[in-house]
């Protein structure tokens, strides 16, 4: 039993055990995130609120470019570490707290800058609470580089604990701030200051495990390869969310209300597999760096995702109607939808294991290929769209398509690097 918790939770070669971690870290991270928007709902009336809510959805769109970050930053520490190369890891470091810190003030300025037009936009009076989204926007820009580092190091347990620990330190100074009647700044106080205290934490944590010394780190090659990551890291999100808008456009208000519940239903199932999505690029990327094989790691991460996602639409098929009655009311009628819907994101989610299997072994050609297929499947939308069934299934048949896509790929691939 010792013996096999050990190799469970074996720093190197463990998918489930890190998997694990980082499951539990996330469900922990999202109770207590789903907390604090509850306290911001009930300390705020409806127009506050609107106010709150289409801020903070403001900053998520313009950080999601700080998850290309991340993906650069777990890519190269993974290939440094595999070298035992810490001076490489500590260049690096440096390199990318330097192009965040240059390039986040920049658009802090850009921001600040912009606020007045934000704020006639978004019809909210106050330009200090506009300038505090941007100090947020700033703050929150180093820890993708840190949670980056951490994931190339494998310090997942750290990680994991430090995103709890930011869930934990928000809720907290919600409440202080609010018992001191904050209500409508305090919530960005709360962001602002959990942020920085915990990148701060992160950077000494790292800074702790590297030597003194840094090497100067090839900018050419990260930026010639920062295309195929970008495209990496947001089509598979614009595959999974631009259905959402294009059925918001072609339906009418309820059926997009069925549509997005429908949606946001099946999506429990790409969060639960998200964390065999993110082990497998720095687990993979270490072992091809060190040339060993790489496919047992693809095949346990590829099963443990069919095994959740199964599992979760076994669930919307038997009971379809219990878990739309428990979570939305039964005036969401979309019990014939969701199991369907869970088949295409499962897809998708392996899609993500295969796209990050060969990010990790450098070859990205398979960019190209998920780049197509997010255009087939906005044109087959904007094409067929006579039902939300009829949408369904356009995902179904396109993610199958660039499943197989990329399953070929990455066969012929490995093939031609034996």
């Amino acid at each position: 039993m010792k013996g096999f918790l050990r190799d469970l939770f074996s720093k190197n070669d463990s998918i489930l055990g890190h998997s694990i971690i980082i499951f539990i870290g996330f469900a922990v991270g999202s109770v207590l995130n789903y907390l604090y928007q509850i306290i911001v709902v009930r300390s705020l009336n409806p127009a506050e609120y609107s106010i709150f809510s289409s801020l903070y959805a403001l900053v998520f769109i313009i950080l999601y470019g700080g998850y290309v970050i991340e993906v650069v930053a777990t890519k190269y520490t993974s290939s440094y570490y595999a070298k035992r190369d810490y001076q490489g890891i500590k260049g690096l470091l440096q390199l990318l707290n330097g192009a965040v810190l240059k390039y986040g003030m920049i658009a802090l300025v850009v921001f600040v800058m912009c606020s007045g037009i934000i704020s006639d936009y978004l019809k909210i009076d106050s330009l200090f609470l506009i300038f505090l989204v941007g100090i947020w926007g700033f703050s929150s820009t180093f820890m993708p580089i840190y949670s980056g580092i951490l994931s190339g190091l494998q310090r997942f347990l750290f990680m994991v604990s430090g995103g709890v620990s930011i869930a934990v330190t928000k809720v907290i100074l919600l409440l202080a701030f609010i018992y001191f009647g904050l209500n409508m700044t305090g919530p960005f106080y709360a962001l602002i200051i959990s942020q920085a205290v915990i990148s701060i934490i992160y950077y000494f944590k790292i800074k702790s495990e590297l030597p003194h010394r840094s090497r100067k780190i090839n900018k050419i090659s990260i930026a010639k390869n920062l295309p195929y990551f970008t495209i990496a890291a947001v089509v598979p999100t614009v595959l999974i969310n631009i259905d959402v808008i294009l059925v918001k456009h072609f339906f009418d208000a309820s059926s997009a209300g069925m549509y997005g519940a429908a949606s946001l239903l099946a999506k429990m199932i790409f969060f639960a597999s998200w964390p065999f999505i993110v082990v497998i690029l720095p687990k993979a990327t270490k072992r091809h760096t060190e040339k060993q094989n790489t496919r047992e790691l693809l095949k346990s991460a590829m099963l443990y995702t069919i095994v959740i996602g199964g599992c979760g639409i076994g669930a919307y098929y038997l009971f379809p109607d219990l878990i739309i009655s428990t979570l939305f009311g039964s005036q969401y009628l979309i019990s014939g939808l969701i199991g369907k819907f869970g088949i295409a994101i499962l897809i998708l989610c392996l899609v993500q294991v295969l796209a990050n299997y060969n990010l990790a072994k450098n070859k990205f050609g398979f960019s190209y290929i998920l780049a197509a297929f997010g255009v087939i499947e906005v044109v087959l939308i904007m094409l067929f769209h006579s039902s939300l069934d009829q949408v369904v299934n356009i995902l179904i048949i396109t993610f199958s398509a660039l499943f197989v896509s990329l399953a070929a790929f990455s066969y012929f691939q490995r093939e031609r690097s034996l």
